[in-house]
């Protein structure tokens, strides 16, 4: 079956129109979320430099040490609240 086939079994392949539209739209969808990323890189490439520098000084960072040498606060998760908790005895 090629890519242009049933999407569930029993329902009918989509038209040519469909299949251009959704075509369209997941291309806009991928070049957004592209030039999204690309932003994200930039404004924050100075951090991506301090982070590369450590891992070529020390080889290896823990999570709390890769937080501390980009200089981003790290929010504490409910998971991680459950991990630090002792556990009950």
């Amino acid at each position: 079956m090629d890519s242009r086939g049933t999407f569930l079994p029993g329902a009918a392949a989509p038209s040519e129109q469909t299949q251009q539209l959704v075509d369209q739209e997941v291309r806009r969808i991928v070049d957004e979320s592209y030039e999204e990323v690309l932003a994200l890189l930039r404004e924050n490439r100075s951090k991506l430099d301090d982070l590369a520098l450590a891992l070529l000084d020390r080889e290896t960072l823990d999570g709390p040490e890769a937080y501390a040498v980009a200089g981003i606060e790290r929010v504490l998760t409910d998971e991680d609240l459950r991990d630090a908790a002792p556990a009950p005895a």
